[in-house]
Parts: structure tokens; sequence; C-alpha cells
């Protein structure tokens, strides 16, 4: 009997099938759309288009549109990067799970301080900006302990310090008036470095603070360690971490650099007021929260604090240019504060859901 033939295998049938590409296109295409910071540079592109635009058709046979002159980009570095300053210190207590709200008024406080002793000095631009960024030492270092050693909540912590801060620049103010006058090497250094622009320092240092940070959060032992407070604070206690004492710093840092921003203020506008650095909290709050950072903690990165505080600016830059009222400037940048907090606590949902 002869033998029976075993099947011939199909060679077709015993192929694998081609992987089909198109799994990964959706996967990397999700993975790009996780990273925020490519989220907001396409916004911000987008938001700067609409406004040529719109600039655009309200003067009919204009080219370039007022908004994308050369005049005009020049005009929103140094306010950009004075908030991009504070915002990266601002990142660090986010990231750590608090806010600050006082980093406006230590803007007015320390710039009222540094303009007395730049005067009192004869211009003595070493003791002026130990003075200004003292204030905001000792203003950050209050906020720290009363948060961290007295568990105080970061709002009415902050909120309490805000009011001090700004009730002194006010009392000074009201009784001797703005502080003026001030030498003129103070007011050359804020205008007459130059790199494309005129009064190039405070854009070249806020260029190295936000490259720092960046590398500093990626790299660094100590700033790391924020994340881990950020995600789980007695996780991180029970991992050996001194919470209290790296949260405390984080208050100490960003109160340092906004007093470092008082008195490039100062001299830049040739005056310290106290109403210098009104509002800047919540702008930068909203920019750290445009650019990846969670009011959950954990969460943000430096790069995305500036790309959320240039979005900002050319949002508050190209309602001026098209000739919105500054009220209305004022209600649109609370509606994208708004907007902002509301997709952050709808992904922070989603995440926990998972």
């Amino acid at each position: 009997m002869p033998a029976e033939r075993e099947p011939e295998p199909n060679a077709a049938a015993d192929q694998e099938p081609a992987p089909s590409r198109r799994p990964r296109v959706g996967a990397a295409l999700k993975t790009v759309l996780r990273q925020r910071e490519i989220i907001t540079v396409a916004i911000i592109i987008v938001t700067a288009f609409v406004f040529h635009l719109l600039t655009m058709s309200s003067e009919p046979g204009r080219w370039p549109s007022v908004f994308v002159q050369t005049s005009n980009l020049k005009s929103m570095l140094a306010p950009l990067a004075m908030t991009a300053i504070v915002a990266v210190g601002m990142l660090l207590v986010l990231i750590c799970g608090g806010f600050d709200l006082s980093v406006g008024a230590v803007v007015a406080l320390a710039g009222l301080v540094a303009g007395l002793t730049v005067k009192a000095t004869g211009g003595n631009l070493f003791l002026t900006f130990a003075a200004g960024i003292s204030v905001g030492v000792i203003v950050g270092l209050i906020n720290g302990i009363v948060v961290t050693k007295f568990s105080v909540n970061p709002l009415i912590a902050t909120l309490g310090m805000m009011s001090v801060a700004r009730g002194l620049a006010l009392a000074y103010v009201q009784k001797y008036g703005v502080v003026s006058g001030f030498p003129r090497n103070f007011l050359d250094f804020a205008w007459e470095t130059h790199i494309w622009i005129k009064g190039g320092a405070i854009v070249l240092i806020a260029i190295a603070i936000a490259a720092l940070g960046d590398v500093l959060l990626r790299n660094s032992r100590w700033l790391r360690q924020l994340y881990y407070i950020g995600g789980n604070q007695d996780a991180a206690r029970l991992s050996g971490i001194n919470v209290n004492l790296v949260r405390a710093s984080t208050y100490v840092v960003c109160g340092a650099l906004a007093a470092l921003v008082g008195v490039f203020y100062a001299a830049r506008y040739s005056e310290a007021s106290a109403e210098a650095g009104v509002g800047m909290e919540l702008q930068v709050i909203a920019a750290c929260v445009i650019g990846g950072a969670s009011l959950a903690g954990g969460q943000g990165t430096a790069l995305g604090a500036v790309l959320g505080c240039t979005l900002m600016s050319i949002i508050s830059n190209g309602l001026q240019t098209w000739g919105v009222k500054p009220a209305w400037q004022q209600v649109a940048l609370g509606v994208v504060l708004i907007v902002a907090v509301t997709i952050d606590m709808f992904i922070a949902r989603r995440r926990s859901a998972r």
C-alpha cells in the first residue's frame, strides 16, 4: 500500500502577513500629540498667522502687516523675556504641587528696593542687584516655611504674602512717590546691550536661565526630586527625600527670579512703582499650564513654560496691534487661563481614570 503523501505546505498560508504600517503611524502620531511642547508650537504658529491676517485686514494694502513687522517683533522680546524668567521659577513650584501668587508683588517690591539702593550707592550695580534679589529670597523663604512647616495651603500663604509685599510697595509710593532719576549706568545696563534689539541683556539672561533650567530638570538629581514630590509626596518622603526642604527651596528660587525681573523692570521703565508686575502671577501660571505643567504637580518642562509665555505674549501683542482695548485684552487673557486650566484638569482626570 503506497504511503500517504503528506500535504504540501501552502507557502502562501505559511507566510506571515506583512505587518501593517498603519498602527505604527498611529502610535507615532499619538506619541507626538502627547508632547505638549509640540502642540504648543503648533498653536503658536496658528495664532501668529491669525493675528497676521487680522491686522492685515484692518489695514488693507499694507504689507507686511503691523503684527509681523520687525519693529513689533523686537518690542515683544524684552517683556517676553521677563515673563519667561518668572515662569521658570513658577514652574519649579508647580512641579512640586504648589504655586506662588506673590511673584507679581515681589517684582514691584524688589524694583523699589533696587531703585532706592542704586540711588543711595551712586550706581553700584552689584549692591543694587543683591538688594533687589534678597527681597525675593526673603519672601520666597517665608512662603516656603509657611507652606511646609505650618502646612498652610499655598493659595492662602502666597495670597497673603502678595498682599503684604504689594501693600509695602503701595505704602512707600503713597508717601514718597515712585522712585526714579536713576544713575545712567543702571539704565544703560537694561537698554544699551545689543543683540538684534536694544536692551538685549534681559533676553540673554532669560535664554540662559531657561536653558539651564531645562538641562537641570532633565539631569540634576536635586531637581528630578521635584517630579517625585509632585507625583506623590508620601512616597517621596518614604524614599528618603527631604520633601519640606526641596519644596521650600522652590519658593526661594521662584522669589529670587521674580526679584531679578523686578530690578530689570525698574531699569527698563526708568522708575520703580507699586503697579509693576500686576497680574503677572496669573499670566505665568497660565503659561506654564499651556506648556505642559499641571496644577496637580509632577509635570512640566522649562521649554514648555517658555513656549507658553510666547503664546501668551503673541495673544497680548496681537490684540493690542489689532486695536483691542486693554480691558478686553484682560478678558481674553482670562479666558485663555480658564481654558488652559480646564484642559489641564480634563487631562489629569483621564490619566487618573486609567
